[in-house]
């Protein structure tokens, strides 16, 4: 294993960091493993210190260090200040279950394996137990590999439900309520917060993008069909609908969709929920061809 400090971190891209630190659970090498997650948390942001910080306090915990612990939290305090508190209390039990390992009892090594089979603390987790046969009694974890089921066959009436959670999530504050999410694991709709997606879970919003929009249309409903919402979508200065069927860089509105496709199909009931569907079948093929490492 190479040397670990920041002038060798800094030069790795993403995935080599995340690699490397794959490589040091491996080799159950704690201290490489406190030296890249304490650089993560300095170069961090909100999305990825929640994932961070608990983690680096199990890290500091085994290592039995909690003056270095507080001194780094006091250095960097600005960076608690908008964290939710699920996360500080998921730090503060790993460091305390960290400097007691591996002599635990029920309610602790219950609390591991609770932290192991939940989508959003999985990936932490499985770093973190890289010697987990020193447990007294071993735990379940997550199957990572339905993380990428191919979901590919879904009811109409899913898809039903699936194009009502969009509007559902608009109407709803992302900071604090319960957010309609699609489980690729269950493929089917539950209820988070946004703090707590994990893994394989998205938050139903809609988005699509011009071109590929374009190619599902024209391959569905015709060139004219296609042409036609083209026209009717292109915000362009120029107006330039040619360029947006072929584009990347338009993203298109959920409700303007469902206008033209009003204005199109003139009003036929049969005909706009069929447009409907067909937009909550290409979310749901956006989701399901995610590829989760």
């Amino acid at each position: 294993m190479r040397q670990v400090n920041d002038s060798v971190l800094k030069v790795m891209s993403v995935d080599e960091l995340y690699q490397f630190k794959r490589d040091c659970a491996n080799n159950k090498d704690i201290k490489s493993l406190l030296v890249i997650t304490v650089y993560q948390f300095k170069h961090g942001s909100d999305a990825t210190n929640v994932n961070n910080i608990p983690e680096m306090a199990y890290y500091f915990g085994r290592l039995h260090d909690l003056d270095s612990f507080k001194s780094l939290l006091d250095e960097y305090s600005f960076a608690l200040w908008s964290l939710p508190q699920s996360c500080i209390s998921i730090a503060e039990k790993l460091f305390i279950i960290g400097s007691k390992f591996p002599i635990l009892n029920e309610n602790e090594i219950s609390y591991l394996e609770k932290l192991y089979c939940d989508t959003k603390t999985f990936e932490i987790m499985d770093r973190m137990m890289f010697d987990i046969e020193l447990l007294p009694r071993s735990i379940k974890k997550l199957d990572k590999t339905l993380l990428n089921r191919k979901n590919n066959e879904y009811s109409e009436p899913f898809l039903k439900q699936i194009f009502e959670c969009f509007d559902k999530n608009d109407k709803l504050d992302q900071s604090y309520d319960r957010l309609y999410v699609y489980s690729r694991i269950k493929n089917s709709v539950i209820r988070k917060t946004y703090e707590d997606l994990g893994l394989g879970e998205y938050c139903i919003i809609y988005y699509a993008i011009s071109d590929e929009f374009h190619k599902f249309i024209q391959a569905k409903y015709g060139e004219n069909c296609a042409n036609f919402f083209a026209q009717n979508l292109c915000f362009s200065e120029n107006n330039d609908w040619e360029e947006f069927k072929t584009s990347s860089s338009y993203a298109l509105n959920l409700k303007s969709i469902v206008n033209v496709a009003r204005k199109y199909f003139k009003n036929n009931l049969d005909s706009i929920e069929e447009i409907k569907s067909d937009l909550a079948w290409m979310y749901l093929q956006e989701c399901n061809s995610e590829n989760i490492e």
